[in-house]
């Protein structure tokens, strides 16, 4: 098998974090915060290695991380925390995930119209999208949401320039890092973010149901707004939430396993290298793009040669989902359509039912490229 889908899931994990799992699932049985028998003191150490390794990841603060069941979740919780006006302006970019885009729909929706947003474009140089956020600011635009790496083509943008461009502005900057988290450095301090949500089941290696929101220590946490309110463990005699993180936004009991095995991703990826990481999954994504190009009739959507892990294409006038089902019968697991992403479709002029879209992880070899492509000559 050959497993090309790690813009979703990455797969296999390292050993290490299946074992940490279930490590975890053995010797934390109570839940953390709730009890100081040593079962539930060992939940609470195996949490807040993982706050504490996060934090020094991203340099922020282990308090104010706030774990989640994914990406998605920890949007939700940071677009709908952190825009605390009844109106104003969001600016999102073009080829944002349906993470991104969904919350700030329903803002708007839910607003009645007193909130509203924009997208700019993420073609061109740095400087042209700079440009392009300009052009769209308003002077009640209150918040920026962007994706720092597509989903669907190697495409990143400069979210510590639009960091510094948000921070002189007073704007809220949100940054989604769901492909770039685990292979590209990311500092929140440096890049003026005030929130970064992240999976820890792509590119950290944990196992699926992790996610986490981290909150710049300039934000005030005691008026974030709570997507979900309930047991926190920390101030039960009050009828709302803590005024803290992470309790603020952590309602209910945290999935230690699953947090645990997030600890051993984190580890993985320091001892490897962010930027071997990086230059290894854009080597394979080049020579995957250079030999699918090679071939008549297949189109490949996107920049080519550019920093990613993640591309797609497709095969004469074949439905997409009809060439990854041919493409899994012969081992090559791919994934197929609009991958949760209209926009970025859009902005790549793909066709309606979309693309074939393959992605990479540093687990993965050049015979995975060399399986893909003797697939697709076959499935032609």
């Amino acid at each position: 098998m050959h497993y090309l889908d790690n813009a979703a899931t990455t797969y296999p994990k390292p050993e290490e974090v299946y074992r940490q799992a279930e490590l975890a699932m053995r010797q934390c049985g109570g839940n953390p915060g709730r009890g100081i028998h040593p079962q539930a003191l060992a939940s609470v150490r195996a949490v807040f290695d993982t706050r504490e390794k996060i934090a020094d990841m991203f340099g922020g603060t282990p308090e104010r991380v706030v774990f989640a069941p994914n990406a998605t979740y920890a949007l939700n919780l940071s677009i709908k925390g952190l825009f605390v006006w009844d109106e104003g302006h969001i600016l999102i970019s073009d080829m944002e995930h349906n993470s991104v885009r969904r919350p700030v729909e329903a803002l708007c929706r839910e607003s009645g119209g007193k909130i509203r947003y924009d997208t700019f474009s993420v073609r061109g140089r740095n400087e042209d999208v700079l440009a392009g956020i300009r052009s769209k600011l308003r002077p009640d635009t209150r918040m920026a949401v962007v994706c720092h790496r597509s989903n669907v083509a190697p495409i990143t943008l400069p979210i510590k320039e639009i960091g510094r461009l948000c921070h002189d502005r007073g704007i809220i900057f949100v940054v989604d890092a769901s492909q770039s988290a685990g292979a590209l450095r990311i500092n929140m301090p440096a890049c003026n973010i005030d929130a970064l949500c992240a999976p820890g089941h792509k590119g950290l290696f944990g196992l699926m149901g992790s996610g986490f929101a981290l909150f710049s220590d300039k934000v005030d946490q005691s008026e974030i707004r709570t997507v979900i309110e309930g047991g926190s463990g920390l101030a039960s005699v009050d009828p709302g939430m803590p005024s803290v993180l992470p309790e603020r936004l952590e309602a209910g009991t945290v999935a230690v396993p699953v947090v645990a095995s997030l600890s051993a991703g984190i580890d993985y990826v320091n001892r490897v290298g962010l930027d071997r990481i990086s230059a290894y999954e854009s080597g394979l994504l080049l020579r995957a793009q250079e030999m699918l190009l090679s071939m008549r009739d297949v189109t490949v959507y996107g920049p080519i040669g550019n920093d990613g892990s993640a591309f797609m294409f497709n095969v004469g006038s074949k439905p997409p989902s009809e060439v990854a089902a041919a493409l899994g019968e012969k081992g090559i697991c791919v994934r197929a359509g609009l991958h949760c992403s209209p926009l970025a479709h859009k902005l790549l002029a793909t066709p309606k039912g979309g693309a074939v879209r393959v992605s990479f992880s540093p687990l993965n070899h050049l015979s995975d490229c060399e399986a893909l492509y003797k697939a697709v000559r076959e499935v032609k």
